[in-house]
């Protein structure tokens, strides 16, 4: 069986909070990836190592209708309901725009979305700086493909249900991936860190 490692590209989520989602891949040999903000994109260059490509990010994360409920909670003390675990998809096609609308993920021969549930155990407590960062504490591992492949996973998505549901935040990964039968695949402990901060941080 092969579990292969999936590498989220940066994304942004608002530029105007600065909120950015990246990861690290020891398999690609890269120890981190630093996102460039120039205006509405965003240009990541790997540090240490090298990789296949530098890749240009376009500006994403959060969908508008999330994007309205962070500003709702913070200006107005609207409640925003979010899941007791979250419920990351893969996708073979990522969400064409940022209402999350065209993602098609894989359907039969084992398939499912990873829950990792809200709390400590989970996710590492954020760290505050310029920007301030949460990640993944544990690994992320899906289930098995079992009777068929899934084809090749090029974006994932946050939903708050197994199935259906919500979605929350998507990225696309820095590198497709290939699921076939007898394989999974998983974000590597910290691989997945969600970012605050305001557009004078660095991301």
């Amino acid at each position: 069986m092969t579990t292969h490692t999936l590498t989220p590209r940066p994304r942004v989520v608002s530029p105007i909070l600065g909120v950015a989602v990246e990861a690290k891949d020891k398999h690609l040999h890269v120890e981190r990836f630093t996102p460039v903000l120039l205006g509405s994109r965003v240009f990541t260059q790997p540090h240490g190592q090298s990789v296949d490509a530098i890749l240009e990010i376009a500006a994403a994360g959060l969908i508008d209708a999330q994007e309205a409920n962070l500003v709702d909670l913070i200006l107005r003390a609207t409640a925003w309901t979010l899941p007791v675990d979250w419920h990351i998809a893969a996708f073979t096609t990522g969400p064409s725009a940022d209402t999350g609308a065209g993602a098609v993920e894989p359907v039969g021969n084992g398939y499912g979305r990873i829950q990792a549930t809200r709390n400590g155990t989970n996710w590492a407590a954020a760290v505050a700086g310029d920007p301030t960062i949460g990640d993944n504490a544990v690994a992320l591992t899906s289930p098995t493909a079992s009777g068929g492949n899934w084809g090749t996973l090029v974006a994932f998505g946050a939903y708050d249900a197994a199935s259906a549901g919500n979605l929350f935040w998507f990225g696309d990964y820095a590198v497709s991936k290939t699921v076939n039968d007898g394989d999974n695949y998983e974000f590597a402990i910290g691989a997945l860190d969600f970012k605050v901060g305001d557009p004078g941080d660095t991301f």
